[in-house]
């Protein structure tokens, strides 16, 4: 009886602890930036036009025109054709002397 009690508490504080999880994960929002350079390292959101895409081989080149060109890579090849504006979720990196984000997930606008 009382291994099933200490199974039981187990189970509904996994239950519990993964629920609190999945809220606070769903909940979580990464904030629009216009200035990437502010942020390295960190998971950042841009919206602006697309001034230029290019698919290579596993990869895609991507840059936002806001006040200043983001550049933006996914080490994926994406369908980019008729992209004209984009909502692109990613992390801040340095990348020769100026920034870049490692996108992680794009929405067309």
């Amino acid at each position: 009886m009382e291994e099933k009690t200490l199974l039981m508490v187990a189970v509904l504080c996994f239950c519990a602890g993964f629920s609190v999880i999945l809220l606070v994960y769903e909940n979580a929002s990464v904030e629009e930036t216009s200035v990437v350079g502010e942020s390295l390292d960190e998971d950042v959101m841009v919206k602006g036009a697309v001034k230029k895409a290019f698919v290579g081989d596993g990869v895609t080149f991507i840059e936002i025109e806001k006040p200043q060109n983001i550049s933006v890579v996914f080490f994926e090849e994406l369908n980019v054709s008729g992209l004209k504006e984009a909502e692109i979720t990613g992390r801040v990196s340095k990348y020769n002397d100026g920034f870049e984000i490692i996108g992680k997930e794009i929405k067309k606008i």
